[in-house]
């Protein structure tokens, strides 16, 4: 009986801290995450963007090293196949309304660049009570 107890107040306990968490953590705004190569025009010849992630959230963010790259052509946003790739494993941390630089690395050894526009896509979180994953996204031109 003790244990029927314990389980239904940890049950109930865990239900409300959820249910409290939904209605004080509502939605992040798309525009206090934002993401920007610098600068914006890069050479072809370059190996690597650096973008700066500007966090104007009340909540911390975490985002491990990978990215993905992808192309505008005919009007639409095409994927770049980097193929198999090994990722370094950590995380980074962006404090709230602090921001945080990171190089990406063009992997011209998997793919053959051309002039035009590109976007880098980096996967983050957004950690309140409730955990929310995102995609953020910065553009760049390369000439």
């Amino acid at each position: 009986m003790v244990r029927v107890q314990f389980f239904f107040v940890l049950f109930f306990t865990f239900l409300s801290l959820n249910v409290k968490g939904q209605k004080s953590g509502s939605c992040v705004p798309s525009d206090s995450i934002v993401m920007k190569v610098v600068p914006y025009i890069k050479d072809l010849s370059s190996d690597f963007i650096d973008v700066r992630l500007f966090n104007h959230t009340d909540f911390r963010l975490s985002c491990g090293f990978y990215y993905d790259f992808q192309k505008f052509q005919s009007g639409k946003w095409v994927d770049i196949d980097f193929g198999s790739m090994a990722w370094k494993a950590g995380i980074y941390f962006v404090g709230r309304g602090e921001s945080r630089m990171f190089t990406c690395y063009l992997n011209k050894e998997k793919c053959k660049y051309t002039p035009g526009k590109y976007r880098v896509i980096k996967y983050i979180t957004i950690e309140k009570e409730i955990y929310e994953k995102r995609k953020v996204f910065a553009e760049f031109v390369l000439k």
